[in-house]
């Protein structure tokens, strides 16, 4: 009996979203349906969002407009140090910002590189089978991620010479190379158990033989592209691994036969603008309100809280929103084209279209592509295993990348609290209201809402950060 045209329109429709959901997953690099047992990313020749080489990249004039506006704004601002100062050295607006600590901060960023090669001895000593992954390499590699970040810390928070730019890129810094060394130790860890259960059953007893159907799944486990475990255990591919700007590890990537310097050199101009940009209102605009929200707290800390602190968060709204835009060109936008042009990597979707969000949980995986990967293969996947709980996965997901946000900011501001956490759960509520039932279908005014939110939380956040300590 043939169906209704309702019901068949019912079922095309729902075809038709179950299709755009998977070609929404891909565009962000998932592999849809994960066929492996390991939770695996399918890398593939992609090209960011505001790449002018993009077939169609139709946000380009809005990319122009910014950085004419920003240029204008730059221009302005050291001509009026032009007229102020007269030493050709002070004439340099992030002088004392910069230049001070730089040689320190590169020397000690690239000791991080020794915390990766000590995690790949260990695999390398694993996969000979000289130590077991399962319990003994994990506790070995826990503590030296444990020991790795506590001397990071210890590093960036008595270095007296680095200003807050330097501490907070070391900080940044120290933390992706945990979630590479994270990636790289755990990947590995499973592929020996899968190794070392193959070997065993070649001459085992029939008590420990593996069906035929289970061999050749973790064969196909342990081999991507041309190379099989643990023919990926060599130095040169744990060098390129240190410097692709990618967090979740894979046996292989795609990699370019040449390397483009003309985009090299433009993405490294683009990098030095962009980090000067944001030096320009950190340094100008944001530090000089919170410094002034400060004192009046000390002198008027009672009446501080009623209309004195809606005017500095008014004041401080536009340069934080600037400041927020111009740290995602530095990073998400040059500087990981820039390692992508050094390496090779051709999987360049750092980050998707997450000014069209509507809400915070489409907001973070298009924000910050790589580590809402990370978050998802190594935190949220295994706590999910663990508790079978969607909620416990997603809020213990929460609660690390709050953690790592704090990090950052107690270390950047050498101050120790946990305001920043409090500041973020803030989230929840606010996305609670945009995702109910009333609101939901609304996306134009949630997107209102979410660039209202934006500012006027992260200005908070500041200001409440910097007032209470």
């Amino acid at each position: 009996m043939a169906m209704p045209d309702s019901i068949t329109s019912v079922q095309s429709r729902s075809r038709n979203r179950n299709r755009e959901t998977k070609e929404q997953i891909f565009i962000r690099g998932e592999n849809v349906g994960n066929e492996r047992l390991y939770y695996s990313i399918k890398y593939s020749k992609r090209l960011s969002r505001f790449s002018v080489a993009r077939p169609t990249n139709n946000d380009y004039p809005i990319i122009n407009a910014f950085w004419m506006a920003i240029t204008c704004l730059v221009l302005s601002k050291v001509g009026s140090n032009l007229s102020k100062k007269s030493r050709f050295s002070e004439l340099l607006l992030l002088y004392d910002t910069i230049l001070p600590g730089l040689g320190s901060l590169i020397f000690k960023s690239s000791l991080l590189t020794f915390a990766l090669l000590l995690s790949f001895n260990l695999q390398v000593v694993i996969s000979r089978g000289s130590v077991r992954w399962s319990p003994y390499g994990i506790i070995m590699q826990c503590l030296l991620e444990i020991f790795y970040i506590v001397i990071c810390c210890f590093c960036a928070f008595y270095s007296q010479e680095w200003s807050w730019l330097h501490r907070f890129t070391f900080m940044v810094t120290s933390i992706t190379y945990l979630m590479k060394i994270h990636s790289f130790a755990f990947y590995c860890g499973f592929l020996s158990n899968l190794d070392k259960s193959l070997k065993n059953a070649k001459n085992a007893e029939q008590f420990y033989k593996i069906d035929e159907a289970t061999v050749k799944k973790y064969r196909r486990e342990l081999t991507v592209g041309s190379t099989t475990y643990p023919d990926n255990l060599t130095i040169s591919n744990m060098l390129r691994w240190a410097l692709i700007p990618s967090l979740c590890y894979e046996i292989e990537f795609p990699l370019a036969q040449k390397i483009s310097i003309k985009s090299f050199l433009k993405n490294l101009a683009t990098f030095a603008l962009s980090c000067a940009v944001l030096c320009l209102f950190v340094e100008e605009y944001v530090l000089p309100v919170v410094l002034e929200a400060q004192l009046k707290y000390e002198e008027q800390p009672f009446e501080f809280f009623s209309v004195q602190c809606a005017i500095f968060l008014l004041q401080l709204l536009h340069p934080v929103a600037a400041t927020f835009l111009a740290m995602f060109m530095m990073i998400w936008h040059t500087f990981l084209n820039m390692l992508a042009d050094i390496t090779g990597f051709e999987d360049r979707m750092f980050y998707d279209d997450w000014w069209m969000s509507s809400n915070q949980l489409e907001f973070s995986p298009k924000w910050n592509v790589p580590v809402h990967r990370f978050l998802k293969r190594h935190v949220h996947i295994p706590i999910l295993k663990i508790a079978k709980s969607r909620i416990v996965a997603v809020l213990f997901t929460f609660l690390i990348s709050s953690i790592f946000h704090e990090v950052v900011m107690d270390v950047t501001s050498m101050k120790f609290s946990t305001k920043f956490i409090i500041a973020m759960c803030m989230q929840i509520p606010v996305n609670s209201l945009q995702t109910c039932k009333f609101m939901r279908k609304r996306r134009v005014l949630n997107n209102i809402i979410a660039w209202i939110v934006l500012p006027l939380g992260l200005s908070s956040a500041l200001l409440i950060y910097a007032v209470l300590h």
